[in-house]
């Protein structure tokens, strides 16, 4: 270790690895996008501001590439690097790569699709755009489960061993 640098400890106090900590901000992140989303295919189109359709809309490709790259470039390194990935592991991470692709290019076309309405909402096919807002936000909410259920506890046992993940 250089002089004067810090040691990179694997726990915070609590006892949770900060990249777990890091994952769960952006998973939340993402579950708090497919609300808004929830909340603006609920409203449409009566009773929906334009401002925050434009406000939610420009969101949503960043938040969802943000959580991406956090993942590829953190996480699965992580899975395959500290241990001898098994073949169901390089099969999750080949599951969630292909994924996130789609999500990407799905969430491009909803934040497309939800701007084009806040500009003329008089235009816009409504069922449509309701329609496209629910089959991503409740892709996005099973691509987040998925995670929660299998990709953390993963990273928990890599980071911490096997017994210490399971407390």
């Amino acid at each position: 270790m250089e002089p004067g640098a810090k040691p990179v400890s694997l726990v915070t106090p609590n006892g949770e690895p900060p990249l777990l900590i890091q994952l769960g901000k952006h998973l939340r992140a993402c579950l708090d996008l497919c609300d808004a989303l929830e909340q603006i295919a609920d409203q449409l189109p009566e009773n929906l501001e334009c401002q925050k359709c434009i406000e939610v809309a420009s969101s949503i490709y960043p938040t969802v590439k943000q959580s991406h790259e956090f993942e590829e470039k953190s996480l699965f390194p992580l899975l395959i690097d500290t241990s001898k990935p098994d073949e169901e592991t390089c099969k999750t991470i080949q599951r969630l790569h292909a994924e996130h692709w789609e999500d990407e290019s799905f969430a491009f076309e909803v934040q497309d699709a939800l701007m084009e309405f806040a500009k003329d909402p008089k235009r816009s096919n409504i069922e449509a755009l309701a329609y496209m807002l629910r089959g991503f936000f409740e892709g996005v909410r099973r691509h987040v489960a998925f995670e929660w259920e299998h990709v953390v506890p993963a990273v928990r046992r890599n980071l911490m061993g096997g017994a210490a993940a399971n407390a």
